[in-house]
């Protein structure tokens, strides 16, 4: 069985099966909301199924025009016109529309996202990996991860993570976007849309 981005899910790998909290799913579901904000944000593109989603997309340097939301799933509208004649590379996100080399900006609208048992592993990987953060925030804890101890740079090489369980991320601490901590960054610049 699929591990799913699920309020049930999370709520069993944060160990709050039994939780008496009468708002422990609203909680969690904040928690999720912060931590997939803070990927997205962070990758510069939309991960979580969006249905009828609407966005103003610019040509690439090449010929394909850059989406933030994909994979697509369904038919895609432009200017308000189901357009028939497109081609998405849903590992990249970019789309190739027919007869629209005219201008710069299309308003599109479409479905698409990863629903929630259909994310990547890796990228579930993340998400589990920084929700405990996330909750931790939202219910008033400190947000305990590994913490940096040792930074070696001269020719680039060394860092070394203190592992012990009482380090605490504080102020300037090691985590991106508020609750992702920065081993997992690796795994997201693979997914991180890069535009110019």
């Amino acid at each position: 069985m699929a591990l799913c981005w699920t309020v049930q899910d999370v709520r069993e790998h944060l160990g709050l099966q039994d939780s008496t909290d009468q708002n422990i799913d609203a909680k969690i579901e904040q928690a999720m909301a912060m931590t997939l904000s803070s990927i997205e944000r962070y990758c510069n593109r939309l991960f979580d199924y969006r249905d009828s989603f609407e966005e103003t997309i610019y040509k690439t340097k090449g010929e394909g025009w850059q989406l933030h939301l994909w994979p697509v799933k369904g038919r895609i509208d432009v200017d308000g016109v189901p357009c028939n004649e497109v081609t998405i590379d849903n590992q990249t996100g970019i789309a190739w529309f027919d007869h629209y080399n005219y201008t710069k900006l299309l308003k599109v609208s479409y479905s698409g996202g990863y629903e929630d048992c259909n994310f990547p592993a890796d990228l579930l990987a993340v998400m589990f990996g920084s929700i405990s953060g996330a909750y931790q925030l939202i219910t008033g804890g400190q947000y305990t991860d590994s913490a940096i101890s040792k930074i070696t740079i001269p020719d680039v090489g060394t860092i070394t993570y203190d592992n012990s369980t009482n380090s605490n991320i504080g102020f300037g601490g090691a985590f991106i976007g508020g609750v992702i901590p920065m081993h997992w960054q690796s795994t997201l610049d693979f997914y991180r849309l890069h535009e110019c």
